[in-house]
């Protein structure tokens, strides 16, 4: 029994027992009871550290990033095929017939090259370097793929002729309006008797060929002039100025510019939405506007209509194109660009005979808005670099919640009820051992129970 009673002894008293608990309770309360009280001078901090990440000036952690593009693009092309195509230029008012062709997959990469910094490092021009390659291997379907396609050579060459055009047209590129074959050789280049009318006269870069990809493949044909927000974040990527040899101009605050067709693409905020793991993502909506018809740019400019391509417009959009925006840095996360382009061009009218050879007629031109193809380019940000835009966006939601729910009297509240609830079980087992030890004492003073037990020892030892 004695050392039952010392090894309590050695126990932790009620006062020493109660202020280890207080220090707990400090230790888990005070962090909490910052956090509430100083969070926007956190969160404020934590957006700082990541802005800081992104921020484009030289050799910075930022400019790393936006030299080496921590995105992965695609892009498909489905080109079409005109199926009746000798109806349509027989009778030209004829429904025009069109199969969708197998979407044809390239990887593109972008090399941003000759970059210089002006104002304060505030501005930065550089030229764009696109490289284009197959995405996988191409199977024997695509490859060998054939049909009847819009001759882009012919409808660039015909733009310098009236409704009726005279003999040196059909002399120089015939009276076909389309042009069979392979369908790989209008998107990676081709030669024809029509192209050579027109190559002399064609700006740009890749003339020697005509090809949807190969014009723009391993160019060096646009320098930009762009914000580097290097003093408002939000500033960050606004184009000051776009040239080419071919297309000088000079637009001021276009947030996004369409290389391919020549023509600014408008951002439109369209909703904000949880996707990608965040709780919310600002969702843009594309818009293609026609810069001649609404220069000066803003939200009430209608969407161009057609394409047409003697002045490289570009089409309405088959299908919504979106962008989605990261809120704490505006990184952007995914975008879908989705665009049909359309030729709006003359069909000449043909008579075939019965021996299956055409001629032209004297009949004019009837202009009909023809499909050409349908590009889908995607641009995902990458997995790493969406998990690290992730962490940062769940501290600062947790934070933020933790916040807004709990207030600064919440938590002296339940500091005092923890204190509370462990004063009243420490008075509970301060009466239960001394009740504890009262029997015990009580026992020992009693004779026949110590007689009873030394009775009983001796049986034992015996």
């Amino acid at each position: 029994m004695q050392h039952n009673l010392g090894f309590c002894r050695s126990c932790w008293t009620m006062p020493g027992r109660f202020m280890f608990s207080l220090v707990i309770l400090s230790l888990i309360f005070t962090p909490a009871l910052i956090l509430i009280t100083q969070w926007p001078k956190a969160a404020n901090w934590i957006h700082n550290i990541v802005l800081k990440k992104v921020q484009l000036y030289p050799q910075s952690a930022g400019y790393k990033t936006w030299i080496d593009s921590p995105v992965t693009t695609t892009r498909a092309y489905r080109l079409f095929n005109v199926t009746n195509y000798m109806t349509v230029m027989s009778s030209p008012n004829s429904p025009i017939e069109i199969q969708e062709t197998d979407p044809f997959m390239y990887k593109l990469l972008i090399r941003k090259n000759d970059i210089e910094w002006f104002n304060d490092n505030t501005e930065v021009t550089y030229t764009v370097e696109r490289f284009f390659e197959r995405l996988g291997i191409f199977d024997k379907t695509l490859l060998e793929g054939e049909g009847a396609f819009v001759n882009i050579p012919r409808v660039l060459f015909r733009t310098r002729f009236d409704r009726k055009p005279d003999q040196n047209f059909f002399a120089g590129s015939g009276l076909n309006v389309f042009n069979y074959t392979h369908a790989v050789d209008l998107i990676e280049g081709f030669n024809s008797a029509t192209f050579s009318l027109i190559r002399s006269n064609m700006m740009g870069p890749n003339t020697e060929k005509y090809g949807y990809i190969y014009r723009y493949n391993t160019s060096r044909g646009y320098n930009y002039t762009i914000r580097t927000g290097f003093n408002d974040s939000v500033d960050k990527g606004r184009m000051l100025d776009y040239k080419t040899e071919y297309n000088p101009t000079r637009l001021a605050a276009i947030n996004v510019f369409q290389a391919d067709f020549c023509r600014p693409v408008q951002l439109r905020y369209s909703q904000t939405i949880p996707m990608f793991g965040f709780d919310a993502v600002h969702e843009y909506v594309l818009r293609l506007v026609d810069y001649e018809t609404c220069s000066h740019m803003n939200e009430t400019c209608e969407e161009s209509v057609y394409l047409d391509i003697s002045k490289c417009f570009s089409d309405k959009d088959k299908h919504e194109s979106t962008i989605y925006f990261e809120p704490i840095t505006g990184t952007p996360i995914k975008a879908q660009l989705r665009i049909q382009l359309n030729t709006n061009t003359y069909i000449d009218r043909i008579k075939v005979d019965r021996y299956g050879n055409a001629k032209e007629t004297d009949s004019r031109g009837v202009k009909r808005v023809i499909p050409m193809f349908w590009i889908d380019q995607t641009i995902t940000l990458n997995k790493s670099t969406l998990r690290r835009l992730r962490v940062a966006n769940r501290i600062l939601r947790i934070g933020r919640r933790i916040y807004e729910t709990i207030k600064v009297g919440h938590m002296i509240v339940a500091f005092l009820l923890c204190l509370a609830v462990i004063a009243f079980f420490e008075a509970m087992h301060y009466v239960r051992q001394h009740r504890s030890i009262a029997k015990l004492t009580t026992k020992s003073r009693n004779p026949e129970t110590s007689g009873r037990r030394t009775s009983v020892s001796d049986n034992l030892l015996a």
